[in-house]
């Protein structure tokens, strides 16, 4: 960045100079110490200022698109996962289906389905629970508070295969967030 703005300083200067150059019969045969580049015009001086604030302010848009750019890229993620987790929970179920109709046994069980979900903190009352919930969703990740024996916990996540548990627990952990992951 320190570059770019020294070249742009050097060609506005040059440009400058070269904007104020006197004509030819104007010109002394020996320079005169007025004729530096220390002495451009105020008009000048201030289309370099703001030339540079122009500069920081497109260097501030951009690091604001950047730090938008990588919370969308990290919901895309995560509903990305979302869908893999639902089409796989969909193949399993339509392969279930086919099992437990194919079967001529009249007492059929049922199996209740575990899930990993990601607990990013455990309260005894409703109100820090809530407190942590809100936090979250400040920094755009998706939380909940549920009730459990006896208190809170606030689940950021809830998921059929462990590496995607993994995947949210680990943008928490970037985040400055500790979180663990359950499997019920």
């Amino acid at each position: 960045m320190m570059k770019k703005r020294l070249i742009i300083t050097l060609l506005l200067c040059t440009l400058a100079v070269a904007g104020c150059s006197k004509k030819e019969s104007d010109i002394p045969n020996e320079p005169t110490t007025g004729d530096t580049v220390d002495n451009v015009d105020d008009t000048t001086k201030q289309e370099l200022a703001d030339a540079m604030d122009k500069i920081d302010s497109l260097e501030s848009q951009l690091d604001n698109n950047n730090k938008e750019i990588s919370t969308l890229s990290q919901k895309v993620d995560d509903l990305t996962t979302q869908l893999d987790e639902q089409k796989e929970e969909a193949s399993e179920s339509a392969s279930e289906t086919t099992k437990t109709t194919t079967k001529t046994s009249t007492s059929q069980t049922t199996k209740s389905k575990s899930y990993y979900r990601v607990i990013a903190g455990s309260y005894a009352n409703k109100a820090n629970a809530d407190k942590m919930v809100k936090t979250l969703k400040e920094k755009d990740f998706d939380a909940y508070a549920a009730a459990t024996n006896g208190g809170y916990r606030v689940i950021t996540g809830t998921y059929s295969l462990k590496k995607n548990a993994t995947i949210k627990q680990n943008a928490l952990k970037s985040a400055g967030y500790d979180s663990f992951i359950t499997y019920e």
